[in-house]
């Protein structure tokens, strides 16, 4: 089972925000639970349903960091539109990796919202479009740092951030080496 307790109980401490690489906008901090009290309503999921439960979590997160990824890669490609023009080829392929990413998206959203979420029935399709649509968005990001030159490293610039904060989308809701 899932819990669900308010910020303030008693017995929960939090601790402070972690300095991260990337993501720094999702405060990331550790939770200690010395004696809270968890009535029933609190409770989330079912009885001895843990690991299904936290399974289901998995395929939810992924369908949002799979149309996450589609953002990204359609932001990478059209934000970016006179640096893809020095290399027309590289622009055709990474905006054919950004419409398959896209594709996932949209097919993986369909699916979940006719899914029978007690039922898993969209479990496979989750893990499988979020290790396509990360490595996906990696080899855009990877092309485009390759256009962009060696500046693309500067702190200056948002590629930097980028890198940072997509590297940990491979990790997220179940590691691609796990996946892969």
């Amino acid at each position: 089972l899932g819990l669900m307790v308010e910020r303030r109980s008693e017995g929960l401490r939090i601790g402070p925000n972690e300095n991260k690489l990337g993501q720094r906008a999702s405060p990331t901090n550790e939770l200690t639970f010395d004696r809270v009290r968890v009535s029933a309503d609190q409770l989330i999921g079912y009885r001895g349903h843990g690991q299904v439960n936290a399974l289901e979590t998995l395929s939810v997160g992924r369908g949002g960091l799979v149309s996450g990824c589609s953002t990204l890669a359609d932001r990478l490609l059209h934000d970016y539109v006179d640096v893809w023009r020095r290399e027309p080829q590289l622009y055709a392929l990474a905006q054919a990796e950004q419409e398959r990413i896209a594709t996932l998206s949209a097919r993986l959203v369909g699916l979940m919202d006719r899914a029978d979420l007690t039922q898993g029935d969209f479990r496979i399709e989750a893990a499988l479009s979020k290790y396509l649509a990360t490595e996906g968005l990696h080899r855009i990001l990877k092309w485009f740092e390759t256009l962009y030159g060696p500046g693309a490293a500067a702190r200056e610039l948002p590629i930097e951030k980028w890198r940072r904060d997509i590297r940990v989308l491979n990790i997220y809701e179940g590691t691609n080496e796990v996946q892969r």
